[in-house]
């Protein structure tokens, strides 16, 4: 595991060797985009069922944040774009 605060987690998973590096930008008061990474994917986590599965945490995530920070509004949600996609 490698950490880099407040910027950058990244890990490899023993199970499968996928590593996932997560980067946090700022980008103004309160307000963090949160990117992740996943290389080396097994198929089975390629899937439309498992990508169906991982929107749904990050839905979870943001609600639970917008929760903690008491933000009346909800922030857009999470979009996948594939590796080589837009920055």
């Amino acid at each position: 595991m490698e950490v880099v605060p407040p910027e950058r987690l990244t890990w490899t998973e023993s199970g499968t060797g996928m590593t996932i590096t997560t980067t946090f930008h700022e980008l103004g008061p309160s307000r963090t985009e949160v990117r992740i990474v996943q290389t080396n994917v097994p198929a089975a986590v390629r899937t439309p069922e498992a990508r169906a599965g991982f929107l749904t945490s990050l839905d979870r995530l943001t609600a639970h944040l917008s929760q903690l920070t008491g933000a009346s509004s909800q922030p857009p949600g999470p979009r996948l774009v594939p590796a080589g996609g837009p920055e």
